[in-house]
């Protein structure tokens, strides 16, 4: 059963929402909505002529109730950023952009089988249940803790590996301090047939895809088992239910909207 209650205000092209994301000065899509397949336009001028009809239709067209949503997005306090990638990939991924500024609070995921994002509205502090329940989780995984040994590796004096890329590939590489992991049940990565993201931010961010210098939660699904969540470390993946979570993601709230606190006061 939902405890959220997400209300439906429009939807919108993945090509237009490009096109007024550089309207609003943003070099790329909001993370992780991406073009999937061709736009339909077949040349240079005729993609310039489309996208000068799109500040009409935000303006005052057919995108203008979503005028709200895209000055909330521009300026928000909090952006939750969740990107689910199948393996293999076959299965379309899920992406997803929860965000607050205010009292105001909004969630867009793109649809897995068209470049079209669809956009509710929601109360600004159900945001991490909001997206623990449209990620697809299916079972909490039957072990009590697991590793998976391909995707160790070591900090090093420049920690962190990028996924700038994570929607065209499979593979994603996780930081975390190696510990002892005689007691956990290792897994190969043959195993895993899904993985999911899910990062906060409370200021714009400078590039498309995860930001490896911020906390970040990762669960796993493992074939003929169930989902799994990694601790913060990295160190072990336990099982996950909807309401662990979005616990995680509250918490990761929490933490940006203390690091906002502190900004704005100086």
């Amino acid at each position: 059963m939902s405890t959220t209650d997400l209300h439906k205000i429009g939807t919108i092209e993945v090509i237009d929402l490009d096109i007024i994301s550089r309207f609003y000065g943003r070099e790329f899509l909001p993370y992780p909505f991406m073009l999937t397949r061709p736009s339909g336009l077949s040349s240079h001028d005729e993609y310039v002529e489309y996208a000068r009809s799109v500040p009409d239709r935000f303006d005052c067209g057919d995108l203008a109730d979503l005028q709200q949503c895209f000055g909330s997005y521009a300026n928000a306090d909090i952006r939750v950023e969740c990107h689910v990638q199948h393996i293999p990939a076959d299965t379309p991924s899920v992406r997803i952009v929860a965000f607050r500024l205010g009292q105001a609070g909004f969630m867009a995921q793109q649809r897995t089988d068209d470049d079209v994002v669809d956009i509710y509205e929601l109360s600004p502090y159900l945001l991490g249940p909001a997206v623990a329940e449209s990620v697809g989780l299916l079972k909490p995984g039957r072990r009590s803790g697991i590793v998976i040994p391909e995707y160790a590796r070591a900090l090093t004096s420049n920690a962190g590996s990028s996924d700038n890329n994570a929607g065209a590939s499979d593979e994603v590489t996780f930081r975390h301090t190696i510990e002892d992991t005689r007691n956990l049940i290792e897994v190969p990565r043959a195993q895993v047939t899904a993985y999911g993201t899910m990062q906060t931010h409370w200021r714009p961010t400078r590039s498309w895809g995860l930001d490896p210098g911020k906390n970040y939660a990762v669960w796993v699904r493992i074939k003929d088992d169930g989902d799994y969540l990694y601790k913060r470390d990295f160190s072990e993946a336990t099982p996950v239910t909807g309401a662990v979570l979005a616990e995680r993601v509250d918490r990761l709230i929490s933490e940006d909207v203390k690091a906002l606190r502190q900004f704005r006061s100086g």
